[in-house]
């Protein structure tokens, strides 16, 4: 049953924030510099994409939104150190090995 509450939640938030993303964007390519440049609302759902990407991918469905905060200011913290990184190699950097 928790399941389908986190993904009725993740649904609701691309549907929120939809009016905020507007424009289509390519994750693969974003730099940490476009990152840097956008508002506030738009690196909340680019950073709610991408714990969303990175959870889909080991198969969790799990939400903790502590640790979302927690690597967002990571995130930011080496784009801060590398703007023309894109964002994928940064979250690689960020993986553990």
């Amino acid at each position: 049953m928790k399941s389908y509450r986190l993904i009725a939640l993740a649904a609701s938030t691309v549907v929120l924030a939809s009016p905020v993303i507007a424009a289509d964007v390519d994750m693969s390519t974003l730099t940490c510099k476009e990152v840097s440049a956008m508002k506030s609302a738009k690196i909340a759902a680019v950073a709610a994409w991408v714990s969303g990407y990175a959870h889909g991918k080991k198969g969790s469905a799990m939400l903790d939104s502590d640790k979302l905060i927690d690597n967002v200011s990571k995130v930011k913290d080496l784009c801060d150190k590398t703007p023309d990184a894109t964002l994928a190699k940064v979250l690689d950097l960020m993986s553990p090995q």
